[in-house]
């Protein structure tokens, strides 16, 4: 192996025992009040999981997932956040479900919720500071400090930001914003990836342009799928995108790509409520209803 290859794989090394330190840090403490925001994207887990079905009649007044965050219309209840975190933590439920067949008996409900957690919004906030930690490494090494201080001051930098801010917090509960940045940060580190190649000179007959643009879409549309709001960045992220690659033919495909990830929220919003979005008007409680329709 080359000096440089040894580097390489030891710099990588090195951001995977910072996220590991970091998930170990995200999963210590256990939520047992999870509020009715993230009791509501449970509840479609938990209704797809053990009814195949996005109705969560059965659980939106269990004791302990109970929320008034709901939409409700025909008789039924349903779900009225963007679905992207509820699916997140699809196999993850599947898979305690699989395994509590060979306990004793089923897993108390905190436990349960918690390794979905643990399986799902705090193994994407991990994935996100490993992704912060080589986007640091990146640009710092751009600026020309020595490789001491690059490594030192990345960590730093991920460390600080992951458990100094607000994000600490939402790391350990059943709500979007991990999962959103992580897949914006995994666009942004895709872009920055192939920068020391010319993509717009890459041959266009072999499709590896078109992937890749493909690969920046998709993981915005992921992005927006758990939150609404990364459509903004997600949006600056394509025009970055087109920006770098200086080729309107690499570029295109990452429009429609960014879409194909919302289907699945589409479908759902149509076949429920007949629209692309949820209507505020089906919400149950009044005040959700009418302060949030404007």
């Amino acid at each position: 192996m080359s000096p440089q290859s040894s580097h390489r794989q030891k710099s990588w090394q090195r951001t995977l025992l910072l996220a590991l330190a970091l998930w170990l840090t995200f999963i210590y403490v256990r939520h047992d009040e999870l509020g009715w925001n993230g009791n509501t994207r449970f509840c479609l887990t938990y209704a797809i999981v053990e009814q195949g079905t996005v109705r969560i009649d059965d659980y939106w007044q269990r004791p302990d997932l109970g929320t008034r965050d709901v939409a409700t219309i025909g008789g039924h209840y349903y779900c009225d956040k963007i679905i992207g975190t509820s699916l997140l933590g699809v196999p993850a439920l599947a898979t305690v479900r699989f395994l509590e067949r060979w306990l004793p008996q089923p897993l108390l409900p905190p436990w349960e919720r918690w390794l979905v957690i643990v399986f799902s919004v705090a193994l994407t906030a991990a994935a996100a500071a490993a992704l912060f930690h080589r986007l640091a490494l990146r640009f710092l090494g751009e600026v020309g400090f020595s490789t001491l201080f690059i490594e030192g001051a990345a960590a730093l930098a991920t460390f600080l930001t992951f458990c100094g801010t607000m994000l600490l917090l939402f790391s350990g509960v059943y709500m979007p914003y991990l999962p959103a940045l992580c897949f914006l940060l995994a666009a942004f580190w895709l872009i920055e990836r192939y920068d020391f190649v010319p993509v717009a000179a890459w041959p266009l007959s072999k499709g590896k342009p078109y992937l890749y643009s493909f690969g920046v879409g998709g993981l915005i549309g992921l992005a927006v799928l758990c939150e609404y709001l990364a459509a903004w960045p997600g949006l600056l992220l394509l025009i970055y995108f087109l920006w770098r690659v200086r080729s309107w033919k690499v570029a295109v495909p990452a429009v429609p790509a960014v879409g194909l990830p919302l289907v699945p929220f589409a479908v759902y919003c149509y076949t429920i409520f007949g629209r692309l979005s949820v209507p505020y008007e089906y919400e149950l409680e009044p005040i959700f209803r009418e302060a949030m329709s404007r």
